[in-house]
């Protein structure tokens, strides 16, 4: 058995020598390593090696067509459709709601088939980003990470390029560090040349590439064994690092607070005006007002005292008159219910109790109804937002939680508190953790929950996170107070420089000047226009809510007026048949004398005889 290597180049003939091999070989060809490209076809040295029962290995990414028929070709990579279908499961599985695809070429996206199609309509779009393998991305990573802050990316690129992205990404992450550093460096130098003191450039530990040298625990350890001269970055002064470091004066004052997310403003109802009863109480409230009015009809019809004379003069009529008919009964009940009263009442006894009772009901519903339409325009009106820590404490519906072994979560872990150790007795209890990894992991967390969550961490970061989300805001007051400071070795002599340095910095407001530049940021995230009509409202009813009631009386003149127009015509036709006079001329006259104020029916009946 040999193993013979095959210069690229040989392609065009390669069928050739596997023919060649074939035929002067006496134990023939074991397998052949390909390392073309297939671009998707079994050529002929593949169709060749499936004649030749010869095992053919491609290390091409696109898996021929015909691949179900070659039993002899395998390959290396799996097909495209099924690490599709795996990012998609990973995606989901991973619950990403927004995420950068970084890719070289137009071949990743036949990877990437099944994520875009199955990717929800809800759902912010998928950042698309591509990468030049030889140029510089470094401002493509700065839009991706600095402007539109996204947490979740997914690179699809050569293994041999990985580094150097890497590379490129942290420097875009160590440019907020080496900003600050330029700052304290100018006002050191100038402290410097004013006091004629040595100054010592500053460690390579400073500019470190890797991320670990911006730990907390990295920088204190470093300072205390004297490997780096200071230490800066949010590094928050207690008595505990106190006790081992030297801290400079506070250059940043801060404290817990809450991060939340403001709730999606609901859509106004123009039927508002029947929340107060619900539907099953509106069903039974008809169904009682059709029964009471057929009641009272068949009462009104049997009692002799609700039939009366037509005629009061005669008094000794041969016929008795009864205006007890249904429309009329319904007209009492439904009058009664709208406290609007009626123009006829009944005589007879059982009528009248029957009417009564009526009464009774339709004062309790009115009342009840007003009580419970003033309860629901208050509850609409209140903010059920979370306005401080205890009202926090004293609910269930939405969770919150910390950074994990951060100096919030010692703070609610130590704490003596009741407030604070009730809060701390949930977190720690709660299924599943409410503790992150990191902050951008809890004000991602926060955007989803849309206002079920709430993230505790310094005011500082949820400033800088307001700045570029305009659905983030920060609730109650803080929870303690403490400051940032840069962290010196014991004994330094650049303790007394530094303050200075911090105090010159403060005057002049360059510390507020890199704060503004840093934190605010022009593109932002969420809904940040504010309707003028919400702003402008002072608790008063809207008419957004309110409509409904325009157009139910609306919709009932418009049908009193149809119905009004129908009971001209077929009143005219009435007329028509019993006078045998044209349909159109009664119309017609009924027009000419609509407009008189008196002896309207009297003019027709003369008019019809002519």
């Amino acid at each position: 058995m040999f193993i013979n290597f095959l210069p690229l180049n040989i392609h065009k003939t390669l069928h050739i020598f596997i023919c060649f091999l074939v035929s002067i070989s006496k134990q023939g060809i074991v397998a052949l390593i390909d390392v073309r490209p297939t671009n998707g076809i079994c050529d002929i040295s593949c169709l060749l090696c499936n004649k030749l029962h010869i095992s053919h290995l491609s290390v091409g990414w696109q898996i021929p067509d015909t691949s179900d028929q070659d039993e002899f070709s395998f390959f290396y990579h799996p097909p495209s459709e099924l690490i599709s279908k795996a990012y998609a499961t990973l995606i989901k599985e991973l619950e990403w709601d927004r995420f950068t695809f970084f890719y070289e070429d137009d071949g990743s996206f036949i990877r990437l088939q099944e994520v875009i199609n199955s990717w929800p309509y809800n759902n912010e779009r998928i950042q698309f980003e591509k990468l030049e393998p030889d140029g510089d991305n470094r401002k493509t990573f700065k839009n991706v990470f600095g402007v539109l802050r996204i947490s979740y990316h997914l690179i699809d690129c050569d293994v041999k390029n990985i580094q150097k992205y890497m590379k490129e990404i942290v420097s875009i992450e160590t440019a907020l560090t080496a900003d600050a550093l330029n700052h304290f460096e100018k006002a050191i130098r100038i402290m410097r040349q004013e006091n004629m003191m040595e100054y010592v450039d500053p460690p390579e530990i400073c500019f470190a590439e890797n991320k670990a040298a911006y730990k907390e625990k990295a920088w204190i350890h470093e300072t205390l064994f004297q490997n780096a001269e200071m230490a800066i970055s949010d590094i928050t002064i207690t008595s505990e690092r106190s006790a081992v470091v030297e801290f400079s004066m506070p250059f940043m004052s801060l404290g817990i607070s809450m991060l939340v997310r403001e709730r999606d403003p609901q859509e106004p109802d123009m039927f508002s005006f029947i929340k107060p009863l619900a539907l099953d109480v509106w069903l039974y409230l008809a169904t009682a007002y059709i029964i009471v009015s057929f009641v009272l009809l068949i009462c009104a019809r049997m009692s002799q005292g609700d039939w009366v004379n037509p005629h009061p003069c005669n008094q000794h009529p041969e016929n008795l008159q009864n205006i007890w008919s249904l429309y009329n009964c319904m007209w009492l009940t439904v009058g009664s219910i709208m406290t609007q009263g009626c123009d006829i009442l009944p005589r007879a006894a059982g009528s009248r109790w029957v009417t009564g009772m009526w009464w009774f009901f339709a004062l309790i519903v009115t009342a009840s109804y007003t009580a419970n339409m003033s309860t629901f325009l208050s509850n609409s009106r209140r903010d059920n937002d979370i306005k401080d820590i205890k009202e926090l404490s004293e609910q269930n519906e939405v969770s919150y939680g910390v950074l994990i072994n951060g100096s919030t979560y010692n703070f609610f872990e130590n704490s003596n508190d009741s407030v604070y150790q009730k809060i701390w007795t949930v977190m720690k209890s709660a299924k599943p953790t409410v503790f992150t990894n990191n902050n951008d992991e809890g004000r991602d967390r926060v955007v989803r929950s849309k206002g079920n969550y709430v993230f505790f961490m310094e005011s500082t970061a949820i400033e800088y996170y307001m700045q570029r989300n305009c659905d983030l805001k920060m609730v109650g007051s803080k929870l303690d107070s403490k400051d940032y400071g840069i962290v010196l070795h014991k004994n330094s002599p650049y303790k007394r420089l530094v303050d200075n340095a911090i105090l010159a910095l403060q005057e002049t407001g360059d510390l507020l000047t890199t704060k503004k530049k840093w934190w605010e940021s022009d593109v932002k995230e969420g809904n940040c226009e504010k309707s003028t009509n919400e702003a402008e409202d002072n608790g008063s009813l809207q008419m957004k809510n309110t409509s409904g009631i325009f157009l139910v009386l609306g919709f009932g003149g418009i049908l009193g007026f149809f119905v009004a127009i129908i009971n001209f015509l077929l009143h005219a036709r009435q007329i028509s048949v019993k006078e045998k006079v044209r349909f159109i001329f009664i119309i017609s006259n009924l027009l000419l004398y609509l407009n008189s104020n008196k002896g309207y029916w009297r003019r027709m009946n003369i008019n019809i005889m002519k």
